[in-house]
């Protein structure tokens, strides 16, 4: 029993499987009955349809069928189901129960993350969720997005910075700041987030609470060591360990994931370029091939982190790589420049899938504080197995992270 997505009235879908005696021919079920319950009450019929022999029915509990005792949105149903035979006036033993809430409420986002706004003034909170379930497909759709803000994660949530309109996306970004927020935040302070769906008439329950998130001032000017977004040549290497150097710097294709994981993105996510595995132009196909290790490496001598404390990787990520016993993505970090020795700093945990640009951070203040020549790489290993789309990354700065205050 589930309550029915993009339903305004509330109404609720039960489904079960035949009886063993319906069967097309000669079988001795003619009907099934319908029961529901609330909690600590006892089954009542609310309903009954005709067998036909199928598999699976399906029973709409709602005004339509029902229009005397309709589900009651925002309570909880318990229903079963009996099989009837007309002929001997038999009625089986009810079915096992399921339960569901009648919701006549679009479905809550999710919030996948909320971060400080990299590389800014101060006074900005990046928050990405995904869709509703009833965004993007239903008859009165969600039309809006509303983010609520507090100060505790045990707080009503009553406050409500800002709004983004629905258009069916996957997935959505909303900035906290001066530009799109009633109430921009206030460096230092520890916020907590939660994100409603709107369809004109109705608001979905809170999404999940992501917190505390803090904003901090991060010019450029005075606390980068090496950043680029990759729309010129900087002149980053890239190197075949074996079959095949397959990094590109351009426009990405969205190739790739026909068979495994999710395709390439269609766009950078600032500009028009990105550095990836096989972008999926002219020849290629987005995937990276079986049995590869090849490399991407920050420019020689481009990363100075002298005079630098609490240093930190950040760049937005694009990756599908299967899991770690079969394909490795890696990134590993030098202090004597391109000569290494190589450290590694992370690497795939699982079989990662990502379908949309993911903000990532690392915390690299142990080997690059203070020091005169970093580099970072960016790895790809494969086995003879499976193959996925790989490496894509956009917006890669190296920096000192402010302290809060």
């Amino acid at each position: 029993a589930e309550d029915i997505l993009c339903d305004a009235t509330g109404a609720i879908e039960v489904t079960w499987e035949n009886a063993p005696q319906d069967i097309p021919i000669n079988g001795s079920v003619t009907d099934y009955f319908i029961y529901r319950r609330m909690e600590f009450t006892s089954l009542q019929k609310v309903g009954e349809i005709e067998a036909d022999g199928s598999g699976v029915y399906i029973y709409v509990d709602g005004p339509a069928t029902n229009p005397m005792d309709p589900p009651v949105i925002g309570e909880f149903y318990y229903y079963a189901a009996t099989a009837y035979d007309s002929e001997a006036a038999r009625e089986s033993v009810h079915s096992n129960e399921d339960y569901t809430m009648s919701d006549g409420e679009p479905g809550a986002p999710h919030v996948t993350q909320a971060y400080d706004t990299p590389a800014d003034a101060g006074q900005s909170i990046t928050v990405e969720f995904s869709r509703s379930a009833d965004d993007g497909h239903c008859t009165n759709n969600v039309i809006i997005y509303r983010i609520y803000r507090e100060e505790s994660d045990m707080g009503a949530f009553s406050t409500l910075i800002g709004e983004l309109t629905a258009d069916g996306s996957m997935s959505y970004t909303f900035y906290d700041d001066d530009i799109y927020s009633a109430s921009p935040p206030v460096d230092g302070i520890g916020y907590y987030y939660a994100v409603r769906a709107h369809d004109g008439e109705k608001e979905s329950v809170n999404s999940n609470v992501v917190g505390p998130v803090y904003s901090i001032c991060q010019e450029a000017s005075s606390y980068t060591a090496f950043e680029d977004d990759f729309e010129t040549n900087k002149g980053w290497e890239h190197v075949q360990v074996r079959t095949q150097d397959d990094w590109q710097r351009g426009a990405p294709m969205g190739g790739g994931g026909e068979y495994h994981g999710n395709h390439d993105p269609s766009s950078a996510y600032s500009g028009s370029c990105i550095y990836g595995n096989d972008l999926g132009g002219s020849g290629w196909n987005g995937d990276y091939k079986d049995n590869v290790e090849n490399y991407l490496v920050t420019p020689a001598g481009a990363v100075d982190c002298s005079g630098h404390a609490n240093v930190v990787l950040q760049f937005q990520r694009w990756l599908n790589v299967e899991s770690p016993a079969y394909d490795q993505a890696e990134i590993h970090i030098s202090t004597n420049g391109h000569a290494g020795p190589w450290t590694m700093i992370w690497q795939n945990p699982t079989e990662m899938t990502d379908n949309a640009w993911v903000f990532m951070e690392i915390d690299i203040s142990q080997w690059a504080d203070g020091e005169t020549d970093v580099a970072i790489m960016w790895k790809l290993k494969s086995d003879g197995g499976w193959v996925y789309s790989g490496w894509n990354i956009d917006d890669v700065v190296i920096r000192e992270h402010p302290q809060l205050p």
